[in-house]
């Protein structure tokens, strides 16, 4: 844009693509980016340009790249590929992957090509799948730059048998183990899970109870792992089904009546997963994101200041068993009160200073041993 504060010819601002607020009293305060820059080594680096690259690859279905911290807190770059059908069924990975790295050379800077690729399984239902997947890896890094380890997968759970296999065993902490330490993310698929269930389309629904009890297995087969869980999408739109500049009253109502249904709908679906885990899911529609962030914040806010009352008594007290109105708390819920400040944390609905307020510090609080606070403060 033109510099208002600059009287030569030309001269421009230029935007940073930071999020800000003017406080009541005149103060800027940045809240955050308003697109998806992200700091690697000091470049800043749009990923969106790298997902572009990457999704004109005839192999790649979808692609989504981010910014992730390694075992030792250095970030790095890790593109999620989703693969094409007539993909998925290849038994090397190989060529793709270095077509990819060649195909991302030739249009960005090496600073741009991800580190790291993690593929998604799609509808895994024996170990034997992920086993296979972890043998391509090892020969892809022994035969290139990347270390023993750097690839990793994340499955998806679409299917009853990838729940319990044939002999009544849970094949999802099987399918895991058959992974050696290279998956580090198991997604939900509600509509492919439904179906396999002879569930009619009409009740193919996210907080359906068949669905319960799938993402109730997950959390106990994948508990302590390490591994994290997301769940699927509502798949009803917020899209508005008349179009144009002169619509009528009645037109005009529907659409709103269908976006807020869609809206409504949604939120019960996310506040849904929250209360039973399920901390991240997907959405379909950019419509849906506005609902994810609003039901993530109402699901932790509401409960923010009861919550910081509890474990603060608690931590004062130092494991002693405290009672915070009506509510009686020992050290099994103390656990609980820190899990849920690390996920609020984690999503952005509450700030270092809320988690400063419960009597704890934010690497406290990232670290996740209740007991070793406790410990810390006797």
């Amino acid at each position: 844009v033109a510099d208002p504060f600059d009287s030569s010819p030309n001269a421009m601002m230029y935007g940073t693509g930071d999020l800000g607020t003017y406080t009541p009293d005149g103060e800027l305060v940045y809240l955050s980016r308003i697109d998806a820059q992200v700091k690697i080594r000091g470049y800043r680096i749009e990923t969106g340009e790298i997902e572009y690259n990457l999704s004109k690859e005839e192999a790649v279905k979808q692609a989504v790249v981010i910014a992730r911290n390694d075992k030792n807190g250095v970030a790095k770059l890790v593109a999620y590929i989703v693969l094409d059908e007539q993909y998925k069924k290849i038994e090397d990975y190989t060529d793709l992957i270095h077509q990819w790295r060649v195909a991302l050379r030739n249009a960005v800077p090496d600073y741009m090509v991800p580190d790291n690729f993690v593929v998604t399984l799609p509808k895994v239902e024996i170990p034997e799948q992920a086993a296979a997947l972890v043998q391509l890896f090892e020969v892809l890094e022994a035969d290139s730059e990347l270390s023993s380890g750097d690839l990793k997968m994340e499955i998806m759970i679409e299917t009853t048998q990838s729940v319990f296999n044939a002999n009544g065993e849970v094949t999802a902490r099987k399918i895991a183990q058959a992974a050696k330490n290279r998956c580090i993310g198991a997604h939900f698929g509600t509509y492919d899970y439904t179906a396999s269930c002879d569930l009619i389309a009409a009740y193919q629904t996210m907080d359906s109870a068949v669905c319960d009890f799938a993402r109730d297995v997950m959390k106990v087969a994948f508990g302590g792992s390490g591994i994290f869980l997301s769940d699927g999408a509502t798949n009803i739109m917020p899209v508005a089904p008349h179009r144009g500049e002169n619509l009528s009253a009645l037109q005009v109502r529907e659409n709103l009546e269908t976006v807020h249904r869609a809206w409504k709908l949604a939120y019960g679906h996310i506040r849904h997963s929250l209360a039973h885990g399920f901390y991240q899911g997907w959405d379909l529609h950019p419509g849906q994101i506005p609902v994810r962030y609003a039901a993530n914040a109402a699901f932790f806010l509401e409960q923010i200041q009861e919550s910081t009352v509890r474990l603060r008594n608690f931590v004062e007290q130092a494991s002693k068993a405290t009672l915070s109105g009506d509510i009686f708390d020992d050290a099994a819920t103390g656990q609980g009160l820190l899990n849920f400040f690390f996920r609020a944390l984690n999503s952005g609905a509450i700030d270092p200073e809320d988690v400063e307020n419960a009597g704890v510090t934010v690497e406290e609080v990232q670290a996740g041993s209740f007991r070793k606070i406790v410990e810390a403060r006797r």
